[in-house]
């Protein structure tokens, strides 16, 4: 009990470092990795739907204190995103392969970044009356977002590679008649 409480508190030691202190100080597409997400939709399909949840709700607000948008809304966010994973997986996908992993990081950068997005410009209208949602043109959106979805593919794609090389928690299932 008290190895997997430390695993898992060097989990979030590990996130919080790479999140806040070498992501930012990276140039350009490096700083759009969601290592938070990452890690959360590998353990959210390994783990489960609780870990997950537990480790967003100790995550969130940790991530809440080192930026400057409304306090409870990194929280708030990736709780959002834990539970539209759940219900996409639960109704969609059937095993745990490459495909639904990649799927599910995909879906899920997509939902965090529109509600942290959508927040963030919120709280611009009201604090400087200034209308951040309106400024960018949908190119200049499609552009991030591709970007970001990319980014994340690949940075998706080698968690899972190193995941799958070095755990058991994806095994192959043959199916039979």
């Amino acid at each position: 009990m008290i190895f997997k409480g430390l695993k898992y508190f060097l989990l979030i030691l590990f996130i919080v470092l790479i999140e806040l202190s070498i992501l930012p100080q990276t140039g350009g597409w490096v700083k759009m990795i969601n290592v938070f997400l990452l890690i959360l939709t590998l353990i959210y399909l390994t783990k489960g739907f609780n870990t997950a949840l537990a480790l967003s709700l100790i995550i969130g607000p940790i991530m809440d204190l080192y930026h400057l948008i409304l306090m409870p809304s990194i929280t708030f966010c990736l709780v959002v995103t834990i539970f539209f994973m759940d219900s996409i997986f639960s109704r969609l996908f059937t095993n745990k392969s490459y495909y639904s992993f990649i799927s599910m990081i995909l879906l899920s950068v997509l939902v965090y970044n529109v509600l942290i997005k959508g927040i963030y410009g919120l709280q611009t209208m009201v604090t400087n009356s200034d209308f951040y949602l309106f400024s960018w043109s949908p190119s200049m959106i499609g552009g991030y977002l591709a970007t970001l979805l990319f980014v994340n593919f690949i940075a998706g794609t080698i968690l899972f590679l190193s995941s799958y090389f070095f755990s058991n928690n994806f095994k192959s299932v043959i199916l039979r008649d």
